[in-house]
């Protein structure tokens, strides 16, 4: 078995790190707009699992209660507040073993339905990977982002099979 440190070790093309990075840089704000309420919940559910979601409501509705308790003890705070904002964001990617893929896929399966990723008309599944083989990468993310003057961290990981990247974990700091 090898060790921790040898398997971020791996080299990726170029293009996996294009992909991971695409993916991080799109999501992570889908996650703090929806926490803002700005964006509505459902729309994660493409790329995140059903306990991420049910984590974000969570940090969405303990916000929403703090900033109205905040906007009832005094009318300056009644002002529309600042929306989170992302400032760092660090990613690390490695290719998954074959335990872990066989773990991913059993996770896709058990998926509930309306957590697919979403197809658009005119969109094909892999129209940018036909013909490529694309190996399973595991993506770790963590990051900061300000929440009313304060500085909040995050960390997630996501999976990336066949050609389709899923959020499967994330907690707030």
């Amino acid at each position: 078995m090898e060790s921790p440190q040898l398997r971020y070790r791996q080299p990726l093309l170029q293009r996996d790190y294009k992909d991971c990075r695409n993916f991080a840089r799109k999501v992570i704000p889908q996650i703090l707009e929806t926490v803002d309420r700005k964006r509505p919940l459902p729309h994660l559910r493409s790329h995140c699992t059903p306990e991420i979601v049910e984590i974000v409501d969570r940090k969405a509705t303990a916000r929403a209660k703090a900033l109205a308790q905040l906007a009832q003890r005094s009318k300056a705070a009644s002002q529309a507040q600042p929306p989170l904002r992302l400032m760092r964001l660090h990613m690390r990617a490695r290719t998954l073993s074959a335990t872990e893929t066989q773990e991913v896929v059993s996770a896709e399966r058990n998926l509930p339905p309306g957590y697919q990723p979403a197809i658009r008309p005119g969109q094909h599944k892999s129209s940018c990977t036909e013909g490529v083989q694309v190996p399973n990468l595991l993506l770790e993310i963590c990051g900061t982002f300000r929440e009313s003057g304060r500085v909040r961290a995050f960390a997630a990981a996501a999976h990336r099979y066949n050609s389709q990247w899923r959020l499967t974990t994330f907690n707030f700091v």
